[in-house]
């Protein structure tokens, strides 16, 4: 069922239209897709994967494809500049890539609108946010790794004028016993909402190795819905971290098939809210092989009448024998009516595994918050540390220094902000 009022579906079939310049098979693709989310709408929380998701700042508005790639400068309104020394980097303003702003291409990368043909490969599931992306999205990159020299940054700015939107699609291969490094940063300015909706198909070869590091800092107002599917061949490794400070409504849902035997998948992700924010991650991790693994961790640190979700499902198929599985949920309460819903899930049809799961909520630490004041530490700067504290050791392992770097000035920006 839907919980789309009709002319909401109306409004997204009117703003479609197609281009004369790209090929009949994707504009056929394009259509099929916006009939379908015209039929199903957005999702409805009467589907228990939606049920904890209030979609409501999304559904009341539409958000009408923006036709423009967004009026501002490198580093106008971001506090925290983009740039990683060592990065290759690509900048897409409003799901548009920016040339003038980017690095030269590296081996291996490709533009979707200069190479549409790549959007042919990325195949995900038939989701209400996947249509309109498929419908609507007017970019993105497609990456072929076979020898990476150095990692590859790719920032997505967004900025409306008004109630926009912007759709993109996002392909990465890791070709057999290639390593890869992708950071992926999510901006936005201005004082209008925008709703940044992607959709990432990421595909490990055998022996294959990726870290994949996710900051979500879009604008204030801003929603931001992501759909990544993860297919791993044999012996291949995945390293996931997502950190999420920004947008009014968000939303990761992620997908990871372990296909191949003895395939590893990490993911950790930290959630940092306040105000009225409300960030989802929803995560499905399938063992179809034998010898395969997850480590899954989620953090969340929410104040004011923010909310946090998290629900995360792991499957073991029958053929997964040997599976170690883990997943962890720890949140920290700053307020009275911050909230969080924790929803870890194990399907398990093999009988020779190792599979646990987890959850904590809490308030900070008070023989912590004790011990720094009794040492004269000012009370802000006691929370903030303990705050520090908890976050920064799910990054712990992000390999490259000038990322962790990075990471750690989203999560300062945050605790500035609150001084």
């Amino acid at each position: 069922m839907s919980s789309t009022h009709p002319t909401q579906s109306a409004g997204y079939v009117a703003a479609f239209h197609a281009s004369s310049t790209e090929p009949d098979w994707l504009t056929q693709r394009r259509r099929a897709s916006l009939d379908r989310f015209a039929r199903d709408g957005f999702p409805s929380p009467r589907q228990e994967i939606w049920r904890l998701t209030d979609l409501k700042a999304l559904t009341g508005t539409l958000f009408t494809p923006t036709a423009e790639t967004g009026k501002i400068s490198d580093e106008a309104g971001l506090t925290v500049p983009y740039r990683i020394a060592g990065t290759t980097t690509l900048v897409l303003r409003n799901g548009r890539f920016d040339a003038t702003s980017s690095d030269a291409l590296p081996n291996g990368v490709t533009i979707l609108s200069q190479d549409p043909g790549a959007a042919e490969a990325i195949a995900t599931e038939a989701t209400s946010f996947g249509a309109l992306n498929e419908a609507f999205f007017s970019d993105g990159v497609s990456l072929r790794v076979g020898t990476q020299k150095q990692p590859l940054h790719i920032v997505h700015i967004g900025h409306a004028e008004a109630d926009e939107s912007y759709h993109l699609r996002n392909l990465v291969e890791i070709t057999p016993s290639a390593e890869a490094t992708l950071i992926e940063s999510f901006v936005g300015t201005g004082k209008s909402a925008y709703w940044a909706n992607s959709v990432t198909a990421i595909i490990l070869g055998d022996n294959a190795k990726l870290e994949h590091v996710k900051i979500v800092a879009d604008q204030a107002q801003s929603i931001h819905s992501s759909n990544t599917e993860i297919t791993q061949g044999a012996d291949s490794r995945y390293q996931g971290f997502i950190l999420t400070t920004g947008g009014l409504l968000s939303r990761q849902d992620v997908k990871a098939t372990l296909a191949g035997p003895r395939a590893f998948c990490g993911l950790v992700a930290a959630s940092l809210l306040r105000g009225h924010q409300q960030a989802t991650l929803s995560t499905l991790i399938r063992h179809d092989a034998p010898a395969t693994e997850t480590d899954e961790r989620y953090k969340g640190v929410i104040d004011g009448h923010a909310r946090g979700v998290f629900q995360g499902k792991i499957r073991v198929d029958r053929l997964g024998q040997q599976t170690n599985a883990n997943q962890l949920s720890q949140s920290i309460l700053l307020s009275d009516n911050a909230r969080v819903d924790t929803k870890p899930e194990l399907e398990i049809f093999a009988d020779d595994v190792k599979c646990s799961h987890g959850a904590t909520v809490g308030e900070l630490d008070e023989d912590a918050m004790f011990y720094l004041l009794a040492r004269g530490i000012p009370a802000e700067q006691a929370r903030a540390m303990l705050i520090e504290g908890f976050v920064a050791d799910a990054f712990e392992g992000v390999a490259w220094e000038a990322t962790r770097t990075y990471i750690k000035a989203y999560l300062d920006q945050w605790l500035g902000a609150a001084a």
